[in-house]
């Protein structure tokens, strides 16, 4: 699995993402090559547990369940690394995927159309080009923050940029773009979020 604690402890936040990073590919392929899983294995944040810490939080001002905060902090950002990964080995980054796909003996183009198949969702590849960039920034930001407080405003941000794209919020919340709508839809949450564009 890979090495959470990456994210959450140690001083150099864009080290520890990389090494997270690196991690997740060799996760990734390991997986694929197992067998073991029809499709590969994506862990999204439960609505159920979304909804009323931000709810809370718009209308007190602070986290009540910080254990909760944690837990979606630590799948967004894993979320976040698993969609960098997919992207670089299906080809769309600088880096050559095939001295990775090499390593476990996917060399075919039979073979590596297995591997493409078996990150598909409903019929699109979990991959993306235009978000990774203010995604993985956030990503950081996350890893940085001391606060529950901090942690729930980033993952905000997360959730604005995934929201408008329905195969990309489908990766991160259960219930996707539909869950998103719900959220945006409470006033206490358009009210927080009109106040923090002024802010900004």
């Amino acid at each position: 699995m890979i090495k959470l604690r990456l994210l959450l402890e140690g001083a150099d936040p864009e080290y520890d993402l990389t090494e997270a990073y690196l991690d997740e590919i060799d996760n990734t392929l390991r997986e694929f090559k197992s067998g073991k899983y029809k499709k590969q294995p994506w862990e999204v944040a439960r609505y159920s547990k979304i909804k009323p810490l931000w709810t809370q939080f718009m209308k007190y001002g602070f986290v009540r369940d910080e254990r909760s905060i944690e837990d979606i902090a630590s799948i967004f950002t894993r979320a976040i690394i698993k969609l960098s990964v997919n992207t670089m080995l299906l080809g769309h980054e600088s880096q050559d995927p095939d001295e990775y796909f090499a390593e476990y003996k996917i060399t075919t183009e039979k073979q590596k159309r297995k591997f493409y198949d078996w990150i598909e969702d409903n019929g699109q590849w979990r991959i993306s080009d235009s978000a990774l960039g203010p995604l993985y920034k956030l990503a950081l930001e996350l890893k940085d923050a001391k606060t529950a407080e901090e942690k729930l405003l980033i993952c905000d941000k997360i959730l604005n940029v995934v929201h408008p794209r329905s195969n990309l919020s489908e990766m991160f919340v259960e219930g996707g773009r539909k869950s998103l709508d719900d959220l945006a839809g409470k006033q206490e949450i358009k009210e927080f979020r009109q106040r923090m564009k002024t802010l900004q």
